[in-house]
């Protein structure tokens, strides 16, 4: 086995086996919510009367918030943020498995299909699966790429409600029938 091809198998392996570093995590006050943030980040907040703000995370202290929005500097009270949220990037675990997932595959067919419409017995398996792993490669960077530059709006800060939901199931067994009763309050 070649030394290309070793890499490409060890590149695939760590792809298949990463896990996602990035935390995703909700802060449930203002203490908490420093950590999540950084000066300069875009953000948006939801006011407890559903207005949005959005606009540049400033600074941060106990009892409220500043953002600079439309060149204005706004000061948010801390009671009155219901929600926050701020873009983050893509998963690149996640690309990357895509990308090998699906280059492979492309790369499996396009080989096969060299080969007289998919007619391989045994002379082709090694350059099938050799463009195979190739292409797994070419997909996992792709994959890591295209993670990288999406970005999504995360909930970062979400003020913890006074009335909890509440969710309570029990076994209902009468006489002539047996099931499960569910109680939600809010």
């Amino acid at each position: 086995m070649g030394s290309f091809t070793r890499v490409v198998i060890m590149s695939g392996a760590v792809a298949l086996t990463a896990s996602a570093v990035q935390a995703q995590e909700v802060a449930g006050n203002f203490d908490q919510l420093r950590v999540l943030l950084k000066s300069g980040e875009a953000v948006r907040v939801t006011d407890s009367s559903g207005q949005q703000i959005r606009g540049q995370f400033l600074d941060l202290s106990p009892t409220s918030l500043s953002i600079l929005s439309k060149g204005v500097r706004r000061e948010v009270a801390a009671s009155d943020v219901d929600l926050i949220t701020a873009g983050r990037h893509g998963n690149l675990a996640t690309g990357a498995k895509w990308g090998l997932g699906v280059g492979a595959g492309f790369g499996g067919l396009v080989s096969l299909m060299a080969f007289g419409g998919g007619r391989c017995y045994g002379e082709c398996v090694g350059f099938v699966i050799a463009a195979s792993l190739v292409y797994a490669g070419v997909g996992a960077g792709i994959g890591v790429g295209v993670s990288a530059l999406t970005t999504h709006q995360q909930v970062v800060f979400a003020k913890s409600s006074e009335h909890p939901v509440k969710i309570s199931v029990a076994p209902a067994i009468g006489r002539d029938s047996k099931g499960v009763m569910l109680n939600v309050r809010w």
